[in-house]
């Protein structure tokens, strides 16, 4: 199976798109030259843009309230989204028999979230569009991938000058924590050394994860400020506010998908799956619960409109011509990004101390397929989302792939056999569905490279996968998920 992906890899090149697409035109002529006087660009034009972003950033503190003053909408839909799912949990408990006492508990519990949830829907229709998003709906205006692309590389300066001291931060506590691990697994370690160390574990990881959220907090790109003119888009749908109009009163949802649609044409990846909890797209997060809001989950999205687009263009019903749907999962910062990169061409961010968020989806073509590939934020890491998370991304990537391919990088130890685990769990609840994609493992950075330990490494994948077999068995019904 590697070796026809790889195949296929070598005959791939970015999607040809014709140039008689059913989207309205971006502004050209004398529109996109007054657009660029309006904008300051001369002959110095990504000067006069660089600093503009940078005037903009500098004038933001670098806290907790960065992120909600610059994609105000976003935050209060990702606030929404977490608020929503806690009131569906208490609506499905409330169906259980519960004591009077508990059941009163629940109710204040569920009034305490509705009280929650109208104040950020107010926050949301009152919130102002940031100037950076107004600068941003003005290159969307141009239709000029360049800019947009510059747009980019010059939040990326800002990003990495300020992340730089804090990914060595976490480099050095990662370190630490590694080797507090090692030392734990240790069978001759004093019983007193060893709870000495879990005390030191747990407050590591405490500390990664509160860095892991700074870093967080300054990590805007290309991608946030879409996301954010989807989401005005969907306020517009939903009757909630004017929309993109606020932004800019030549915006509008034609031109800004007809911009999008070059922009993911000219090879950039999608942004599938993103924020937390996990969400597609740019839905009003109550229409995925209608029991809260009474609104139906169906109906038009940004990302949908543009994926049913691109559908057509490829004319894959029409044509017949095969899909191929290939995916990368396995632990954070193993390099599954660059891999992707190498392998097929694909134009996914990668750089020291960046980690994929959510999943992101890139579209080649060869001259007899047509193939998606998907990148998965990593799994098994120390500032993992919660205890589900794992097991959801390798279960959709397992869905909806033929092959997936499970990087592993460095030595193989305890975590290729939590890996494994994960993706057997995939497989197992797969089973009802008759998915069987094809998986192949990728070793990488290995410290040997003869023959003796390779043989040695095929009987250690061998072994992790037997031990994760038997694991879920005994979980499971007896007999019933077995290795073939």
């Amino acid at each position: 199976a590697i070796s026809a992906a790889l195949a296929v890899g070598r005959d791939s090149k970015p999607r040809m798109w014709p140039k008689s697409l059913s989207v309205p035109a971006p502004l050209t002529g004398a529109g996109k030259g007054k657009l660029s006087g309006d904008l300051g660009f001369g002959d110095d034009a990504y000067g006069s843009l660089a600093q503009r972003i940078f005037t903009e950033l500098g004038a933001m503190s670098e806290d907790s309230s960065l992120l909600p003053k610059l994609f105000p909408v976003a935050h209060c839909h990702q606030q929404l989204a977490a608020l929503s799912q806690q009131k569906q949990l208490c609506l499905n408990r409330g169906r259980e028999y519960l004591e009077p006492e508990d059941r009163r508990r629940l109710e204040s519990n569920a009034e305490g979230l509705d009280g929650e949830i109208a104040k950020w829907k107010r926050t949301r229709q009152q919130a102002p569009p940031h100037a950076l998003l107004k600068t941003f709906g003005q290159l969307v205006l141009t239709g000029d991938s360049e800019r947009i692309i510059e747009f980019g590389a010059h939040l990326d300066d800002w990003k990495q000058r300020r992340r730089a001291p804090l990914l060595e931060q976490k480099l050095r506590l990662r370190k630490e924590l590694d080797q507090f691990l090692e030392e734990s697994q240790d069978s001759q370690t004093a019983v007193a050394a060893a709870a000495a160390a879990t005390e030191r574990v747990a407050e590591l990881r405490a500390e990664l994860a509160a860095l892991q959220r700074r870093i967080d907090q300054i990590d805007v790109s290309t991608d946030s400020f879409w996301l954010e003119l989807m989401l005005w888009h969907e306020m517009e749908r939903i009757g909630a506010r004017p929309g993109l109009r606020e932004i800019d009163e030549r915006l509008t949802f034609a031109n800004c998908k007809a911009a999008y649609l070059h922009w993911v044409k000219g090879g950039n990846p999608l942004h599938f799956l993103h924020s937390s909890p996990l969400q597609f797209g740019a839905f009003e997060p109550l229409r995925w619960h209608p029991q809260i809001s009474g609104a139906s989950l169906f109906g038009s999205d940004f990302i949908g409109d543009m994926l049913r687009e691109l559908d057509r263009d490829l004319g894959v019903d029409v044509r017949r011509r095969p899909l191929l749907v290939i995916s990368v999962i396995g632990v954070q910062s193993s390099g599954k990004s660059t891999l992707m990169n190498y392998l097929f061409g694909c134009s996914f961010v990668t750089h020291a101390g960046r980690c994929t968020k959510g999943l992101y989806i890139s579209l080649l073509e060869t001259k007899r397929e047509l193939i998606v590939i998907l990148d998965t934020e990593g799994l098994l890491s120390v500032e993992a989302r919660d205890d589900v998370f794992d097991k959801q991304v390798a279960l959709m990537t397992m869905a909806c792939s033929d092959l997936v391919i499970v990087n592993n990088r460095g030595e193989l130890g305890r975590h290729v056999g939590d890996l494994f685990q994960v993706c057997l769990f995939a497989l197992y609840h797969l089973k009802l569905a008759r998915i069987s994609p094809a998986i192949g493992f990728v070793l990488q950075c290995l410290s040997m490279v003869n023959q003796q330990q390779q043989y040695e490494w095929v009987a250690t994948v061998k072994k992790s996968l037997e031990e994760s077999v038997q694991e879920l068995q005994q979980k499971e019904r007896p007999q019933s998920f077995r290795l073939q």
